[in-house]
């Protein structure tokens, strides 16, 4: 399916497409996203990737296809709020034969994140399960052989589509910048985030147990802020450690992976299957760091018992403190990732 009889005729095409894919650009006013354009160049990175033009769909079906996974889903859960979204006419004198490609309706379609995120990974996994069965098949032939790796929506693209895939991870890389917008105030007041609350609306049961187990992280994260108030540090360092342990075991989980007890072992299979970015590997630095310095922390609390001088006193107490307000900001991180992680990897398959 992948062969193409004469590659030197999509060169152009492909030398576009990397440039497409290097400065992805479908995010307007912050919260909108740009639907007819994305659909157009999907269609071209594939086809610039070697699929055959008669296996490719429409730009169109594929951009009408959101909307009827928008409706379906209304229907499954009852809800009839009208999609978010804002239509711009395009004016008859800039309507050129090159946008008419592009804005077959003659407008430009912006859907806010409101309306879009709850869909969006699900929206990718269709595209190849309905326009490309072939290539679906052999995505999860690619799948089944797989080492233990995340599994997200464009997992279901077959590997050896490059600007296809680089395309639909800058996609990703969008819906988690809508996510951080505002997200830091909902993990701050509830636990969660609104990755979550948007599954547990749209994704039933298994979406309103992964709220449920937020809840239950929102309860820890208030134990750990009150005992930081109170000056119980080493409470505050074990309470933040429990968190990030249970948040890493849960992704591991999610994936078919198995769950651990070390935290030292956590760090490390976050680190490798699950830190994506340069932040991401910066905060599991980070929490190896502050894993070295929590052991020292209640090692020190121990054996400060046998010393009585009041500078020994003091240095543990800021040594104790500063532990547990990085575990604390650590904690939150994690909390924040895992309902940013769950909008991209449990909602497809939910």
């Amino acid at each position: 399916m992948m062969a193409v009889s004469n590659q030197d005729e999509y060169a152009p095409l492909r030398e576009v497409m990397q440039r497409v894919v290097d400065e992805y650009e479908y995010i307007h006013n912050e919260c909108w996203f740009m639907m007819e354009p994305f659909c157009v160049y999907l269609v071209n990175a594939m086809l610039a990737d070697g699929i055959p033009r008669d296996q490719l769909p429409d730009p169109l079906s594929v951009f009408q296809l959101f909307y009827s996974l928008y409706d379906e889903q209304s229907k499954i859960i009852g809800r009839t709020t009208p999609i978010s979204q804002d239509v711009v006419d395009i004016p008859d004198s800039e309507y050129t034969e090159t946008l008419q490609d592009i804005f077959p309706y003659q407008v430009q379609t912006y859907v806010h994140c409101t309306s879009f995120t709850f869909l969006g990974s699900d929206w990718i996994w269709r595209i190849a399960e309905e326009f490309l069965p072939d290539l679906h098949e052999k995505a999860n032939e690619d799948l089944a052989t797989a080492e233990f790796k995340p599994g997200i929506a464009y997992g279901r693209w077959a590997k050896d589509l490059p600007l296809t895939r680089r395309l639909i991870e800058g996609y990703f890389e969008m819906i988690s910048y809508f996510m951080r917008y505002g997200e830091g105030r909902a993990v701050a007041e509830k636990g969660h985030g609104n990755a979550e609350m948007l599954i547990a609306t749209w994704g039933g049961e298994k979406g309103q147990e992964l709220v449920n187990r937020g809840a239950a992280v929102k309860e820890s994260i208030e134990k750990a802020q009150n005992a930081l108030k109170k000056g119980f540090y080493i409470e505050c360092t074990v309470l933040c450690e429990c968190i990030i342990s249970r948040i890493i075991n849960e992704v591991i989980v999610s994936v078919g992976g198995k769950p651990n007890t070390k935290l030292y072992k956590l760090v490390e299979i976050f680190g490798q299957n699950f830190a994506g970015n340069d932040k991401e590997k910066k905060v599991v630095l980070e929490t190896d760091f502050w894993r070295e310095r929590r052991n020292q922390a209640v090692h020190n609390y121990v054996t400060s018992q046998i010393s009585s001088g009041p500078e020994s006193v003091s240095e543990l107490d800021k040594e104790t403190r500063m532990t547990a307000e990085k575990g604390l900001e650590l904690a939150l991180w994690y909390v924040n990732w895992r309902g940013q992680w769950a909008l991209k990897h449990i909602l497809p398959i939910i």
